[in-house]
């Protein structure tokens, strides 16, 4: 098994803002960035989300796009690992097109 690289300030701070950016409207409050490797070995960035209970319904397509567009501007960046989010919302939290 290989060192995982760590995760760059730059890096940290361009997922940060991309995920505030998007995810803030609903509750978010917390990112955490990890170096990790997924079930290939093969290494990726792990990101978790934190959320407060929202008023705000959680829109599915929103997150999608986040997904999206941080791997866009990651690959941009120069970094080749692939963001794995993992979103923490409240318990409660109300979604777009569910009850």
């Amino acid at each position: 098994m290989q060192k995982k690289a760590p995760v760059a300030p730059k890096i940290q701070q361009l997922i940060k803002r991309e995920v505030g950016r998007l995810m803030k409207p609903y509750g978010l409050t917390q990112v955490d960035v990890d170096a990790g490797e997924d079930q290939d070995d093969d290494p990726i960035l792990i990101i978790e989300a934190t959320y407060k209970l929202s008023q705000r319904p959680i829109d599915p397509a929103i997150v999608s796009q986040l997904t999206t567009a941080l791997r866009d501007k990651l690959w941009k960046s120069g970094e080749r690992r692939f963001p794995h989010i993992h979103h923490r919302f409240a318990e409660g939290q109300k979604v777009v097109g569910y009850r």
